[in-house]
């Protein structure tokens, strides 16, 4: 759980993730693939990916029985829906077959890693940092070796680029001595 405070704009914001890369650990950024999701407290909440701006937060009037209030309310959102949300990544880690293999995959590679995220690294920043401009071949087998997977649903598939993607950055990231 991440919880920003504002005492000149009044407001808290709170969001919860479950990182399975460690270097995402201490990171704010964003993300909604499936092993390192990081999603705002509030649209847990209500169950909205999109939330008007002055709906996204936890407001204050500054003092201290409304910022203790504010706290408390934000705690037990957190354990009404932010726990939850955590319970269900450690089952879908557990039971998706395509975290499963893809986890497999990347514990069987020999690859340096360090030259893997130079060169990952570079592939991104030569198409804008996008995902879908990686043609690296470590990339694009795993990436097939997902969608080969029978019985994938649409939104299995749409999800396999990113997925390939978290899972070499996070090869690369437990693998930080070589292969």
């Amino acid at each position: 759980m991440q919880i920003s405070f504002g005492l000149k704009d009044k407001n808290f914001s709170c969001s919860v993730a479950s990182r399975l890369n460690h270097a995402y650990l201490n990171s704010g950024n964003y993300n909604g693939g499936l092993i390192n999701p990081h999603v705002d407290l509030i649209a847990l909440k209500r169950d909205k990916s999109l939330i008007p701006i002055e709906e996204a937060y936890y407001f204050h009037n500054g003092h201290v029985a409304t910022t203790t209030k504010v706290t408390e309310q934000i705690l037990n959102d957190f354990v009404s829906f932010g726990l939850s949300f955590i319970d269900g990544q450690y089952k879908q880690l557990q039971n998706n077959e395509l975290i499963n293999v893809g986890l497999e995959i990347i514990s069987k590679l020999k690859y340096d890693s360090a030259k893997l995220k130079t060169e990952i690294e570079a592939e991104l920043q030569k198409g804008g940092h996008l995902i879908s401009c990686i043609k690296h071949p470590l990339y694009i087998d795993l990436k097939e070796a997902l969608q080969a997977i029978p019985n994938q649903t649409r939104e299995d598939r749409k999800e396999i680029p990113r997925l390939a993607f978290d899972l070499i950055e996070l090869y690369y990231a437990d693998n930080k001595n070589g292969t």
